[in-house]
């Protein structure tokens, strides 16, 4: 199992609307790991990892959990070389935020185009392949904020603030929750789950 979380490195990014994906699997790591206390660089796959397990209802279950460091638009390099280090048939989870959806929107979706998101484009002509689990995050749009006229290249590098922050808040707190589900219970349970909306008020329930 990879699980993959998407940003850019650097101070400057930390807690800003495109680092959503870092976010949601920090939190995963943090509420749900087993054993990792921290993140180790791995100069061959250009990003951070954790090595860890979580418990399920049969067994331990391991995985891969990266945060690409090549900044956003060249996500699939490192996404690429995680695959080819691991085995074959590795699943493969990518976690990131999505200007189509509300702050407070949580989907899970599988294969399909990138919807505009160059970090996923990227992965996708990386591996060839759109054959792969994506879990996206809202994060709204300049449009339907206080500042319309904001390019949406600004939009996403800001930090959210107000009612914003705190439904980003809660959508980090499922987003754990999700590739909690993803890597316990497996595929065939998330796709019960594909497209659905996971509110606060609706989170994941089998």
């Amino acid at each position: 199992m990879l699980i993959v979380g998407l940003g850019n490195p650097g101070r400057k990014y930390e807690e800003t609307r495109h680092n959503v994906g870092f976010l949601v699997v920090d939190e995963f790591i943090r509420k749900y790991g087993r054993t990792a206390t921290s993140w180790s660089e791995d100069k061959k796959l250009k990003s951070l990892k954790i090595e860890d397990s979580v418990e399920s209802n049969k067994s331990d279950v391991k995985f891969l959990a990266i945060k690409p460091q090549t900044f956003m638009n060249l996500s699939g390099t490192s996404v690429y070389e995680a695959l080819k280090w691991m085995n074959s048939d590795t699943r493969l989870l990518v976690v990131y935020d999505d200007l189509d959806f509300p702050c407070g929107t949580v989907k899970i979706k599988f294969a399909g185009s990138a919807g505009g998101h160059n970090g996923v484009s990227d992965i996708i002509s990386r591996l060839g392949s759109d054959q792969f689990f994506r879990l996206r995050v809202g994060i709204g749009h300049p449009r339907s904020s206080k500042t319309p006229s904001m390019e949406v290249k600004d939009w996403v590098l800001t930090k959210p603030y107000g009612e914003d922050l705190n439904l980003l808040g809660e959508s980090i707190k499922i987003g754990a929750e999700a590739i909690k589900l993803f890597v316990a219970d497996g595929e065939e349970t998330v796709r019960k789950f594909l497209g659905k909306d996971f509110s606060s008020k609706n989170r994941l329930k089998k």
